[in-house]
């Protein structure tokens, strides 16, 4: 079961320990999966605002956490090419809006900047 939007705004810290919420986007499909979009989700905030210490203080301490709680092996690679995929497909969609989700498709010229700038600076990388 993965989580499909798991972020820092989906989790509570409580007496008892972490909880997780919002399993609206929830789903089964491979871990890695769920934990590059956890890692682009924290990426692009980051980069957006500016904060790119938290995606590396975030990007190495998620996955080494998601493993040894889980019990389960994640192949860093195959994470960084599903990132790299996101972003590529995010790319294709600013470079042709009429294939984008709505969401792109209706946003602003100005977030399509941010997204832009986005693509750009992952790319840079």
């Amino acid at each position: 079961m993965l989580h499909g939007d798991f972020s820092d705004q989906n989790t509570i810290a409580t007496p008892t320990g972490l909880r997780i919420f919002d399993f609206d986007d929830c789903g089964y499909g491979p871990i890695d999966h769920d934990v590059a979009n956890s890692l682009y989700m924290v990426l692009f905030d980051a980069e957006v605002h500016g904060r790119t210490e938290r995606y590396e203080a975030f990007c190495p301490a998620f996955p080494t956490g998601y493993a040894d709680g889980s019990g389960t092996r994640l192949d860093n690679d195959v994470i960084d090419d599903l990132i790299t995929t996101r972003v590529e497909a995010l790319a294709g969609w600013l470079d042709d809006l009429t294939a984008a989700p709505i969401g792109i498709r209706t946003s602003s010229a100005a977030w399509q900047d941010v997204l832009r700038t986005f693509v750009r600076s992952y790319r840079g990388r």
